[in-house]
């Protein structure tokens, strides 16, 4: 018999801070960046809470403001994070997102 609390999927992997275009010229031009919260797993975990399944998403985070973001991001779409550690010796991820003539390239 399954608990009526357990996770249906449990997501595994980075999730970073990304520094994004607030609109479609390249990072060279930018004056100023949108802070989002983007990862592959988490994105997926993201999408099917939404979806009304129950989803954990485990990894971790710098015990520093934008791991903080992070975790208020996907507590926020309905994420369990109760898994995810915060590391007070290594920061959270970033990276910026560059949109150009052949696509959008991350760095």
């Amino acid at each position: 018999m399954r608990s009526r609390d357990a996770m249906e999927v449990v997501c595994l992997g980075e999730t970073m801070a990304v520094l994004v275009p607030h609109d479609q010229e390249p990072l060279e031009r930018q004056h100023v960046l949108r802070l989002e919260v983007g990862g592959a797993e988490s994105n997926m975990a993201c999408g099917l809470a939404a979806l009304g399944h129950r989803v954990a998403w485990v990894s971790r985070v710098g015990d520093d403001p934008l791991g903080r973001r992070v975790l208020a991001d996907l507590r926020g779409r309905g994420v369990d994070v109760r898994g995810v550690e915060t590391d007070p010796d290594r920061p959270t991820g970033v990276y910026f997102k560059d949109t150009g003539p052949t696509g959008t390239g991350t760095y």
